[in-house]
């Protein structure tokens, strides 16, 4: 009888140290944040989301050009090309990084730290496009007002759908374009603008879960 409680016993202690290695292991390979490692379909979403840069690295810019001289009709060309000249430097910079990961493939770095990387370039080039709201914006134009908005949420509808395969970069960008158009829409204080902010939050709502469910088909 004590031999088979001291079998238990034993067998009770091997089950417990077996779940705590296990939940140890799933702790490790659970978030790419903690010690660099992660899941091998981090990595390809990763590499997914750099080759689609590259692949549309020139609508973005081709669609600031052609806003671009559409603003000359209403803005200063000193102004225009000022802008114009910062959103080309955030996506040179994007561009510079996504080709350093494809030479060396990521593996020079944790993958969160590409991610921090990318996503800061995402923020910065977020930034430089929603500085088209502020600089450019001609007080009492509405129809420049409008087509700058609609350009802006034609921006984040492109970024969503070009990058989709990894969401965390994108939203650093096209949550701060909402933002400001939402920001923007607001100062002015009219119905009119109030319903552009509007349609602004609704669309990256729904560009947002549009995108989360083509994933998950």
């Amino acid at each position: 009888m004590l031999d088979n409680f001291e079998k238990a016993t034993e067998d009770l202690e091997k089950e417990l140290s077996e779940g705590a290695d296990n939940r140890k292991t799933r702790q490790s390979s659970g978030s790419i944040w903690e010690d660099g490692k992660s899941e091998p379909w981090h990595r390809e979403l990763l590499n997914l989301f750099v080759k689609n840069q590259m692949r549309v690295s020139l609508a973005l810019p081709m669609l600031a050009l052609v806003f671009a001289g559409t603003s000359l009709l209403w803005t200063g060309w000193s102004m225009v090309l000022g802008w114009l000249a910062l959103v080309f430097g955030a996506q040179g910079i994007q561009l510079y990084i996504c080709k350093s990961y494809q030479k060396t493939d990521g593996k020079d770095r944790r993958i969160s730290d590409w991610v921090g990387v990318l996503a800061a370039s995402e923020f910065l080039y977020a930034a430089c496009w929603s500085l088209a709201i502020y600089v450019l914006w001609q007080p009492g134009n509405v129809a420049q007002h409008t087509i700058t908005v609609a350009v802006l949420m034609t921006v984040v509808a492109v970024r969503i759908m070009i990058a989709n395969s990894y969401m965390p970069i994108i939203i650093a960008g096209t949550g701060l374009i909402s933002f400001n158009i939402i920001i923007r829409c607001t100062l002015e204080a009219e119905p009119y603008y109030i319903g552009l902010g509007a349609v602004a939050f609704v669309a990256e709502i729904f560009f947002i879960q549009l995108s989360r469910r083509l994933q998950q088909t």
